[in-house]
């Protein structure tokens, strides 16, 4: 296959398995707690970034990687493991798949918000016009899209939801000199690896039978989330990056959350209001704008 038409497969797959975490989450939810599902979810992606990271580099790369940066690591491990995959859970008992897939769907508004505060990038007008639609398009979602009353609980998820995207755009800001120093995915492995080992403390007894008895469905979404949403379907991503240039292939990221609610409506029998296809366009029109970057100057001659 042409290497032109192969980058849109990996694309496309990709976003295909993004795109399906969101009800896959929610049918987890069913048997385990938040915390349960961010240990299980995670030990079987670490377990595969160990082996390519044994395979890739030498024991004493990784040591020396280790001792120069595995501090840093830590950290960005637990803002995009823990911080961002257990607001997520928590978050995806209350609300709405296809919501949460809009939520998430917003990152890039939060890392642009995140780079402006941490690490002073001024962002162009159209970008906090970008910022200012999207929180307003997440507003609608949340408040009249859900289809049910808005409670206390509702209200409580949708709050610690809020910081999924928070928590991802830390770890976008943060990682970017190590993606620069070791390649993008090198660095998420030792962040993936580094931020579930802390994990494995909860790991007791009780959990070990708990995960025996766990049907095979259940095992299935499981795995597909901690295989195949956060390793393959990265390794996938990764390579159309080496093909494709990056804001060509983000493109298709905003297929995620139109996709993520067509998937709630087809698997969960989610409710599609007019408020949520209303919020969703918001949302995402003010996500490209943020995402959107300044011309370059013309040369001069």
């Amino acid at each position: 296959m042409p290497s032109c038409y192969r980058v849109y497969v990996y694309v496309l797959v990709t976003v295909l398995t993004w795109s399906h975490a969101f009800v896959a989450i929610k049918y987890c939810l069913r048997y385990v707690t938040p915390w349960e599902l961010l240990l299980l979810r995670h030990v079987p992606a670490a377990l595969v970034f160990c082996a390519y990271l044994g395979a890739r580099r030498s024991s004493h790369e990784l040591r020396q990687i280790l001792r120069d940066d595995g501090v840093r690591f830590l950290l960005l491990g637990a803002a995009a493991v823990t911080g961002y995959h257990l607001a997520l859970n928590m978050g995806s008992q209350v609300i709405p798949s296809g919501t949460v897939s809009l939520v998430i769907g917003s990152s890039p508004v939060f890392t642009l918000v995140m780079a402006a505060l941490l690490i002073r990038e001024r962002p162009a007008l159209w970008q906090i016009s970008g910022v200012i639609i999207a929180f307003a398009g997440l507003y609608v979602c949340i408040r009249f899209g859900g289809g049910k009353d808005v409670d206390l609980r509702y209200v409580s998820g949708a709050l610690v939801l809020l910081l999924s995207p928070f928590f991802a755009s830390i770890h976008t800001t943060l990682s970017r000199p190590l993606s620069r120093k070791y390649g993008a995915l090198n660095t998420t492995a030792f962040t993936i690896v580094l931020g579930t080992v802390p994990l494995l403390a909860g790991a007791d007894a009780d959990l070990i039978r708990k995960a025996a008895a766990l049907p095979a469905g259940f095992w299935a979404a499981d795995l597909f989330l901690g295989l195949g949403c956060t390793a393959f379907a990265y390794l996938l991503w990764t390579k159309a990056l080496q093909v494709m240039e990056a804001t060509k292939v983000a493109v298709f990221l905003y297929l995620i959350p139109v996709l993520g609610i067509a998937w709630g409506w087809l698997y969960l029998d989610e409710h599609v209001s007019a408020w949520l296809v209303a919020g969703a366009a918001l949302v995402i029109f003010g996500v490209v704008l943020a995402n959107r970057k300044a011309a370059a100057p013309a040369a001069v001659s």
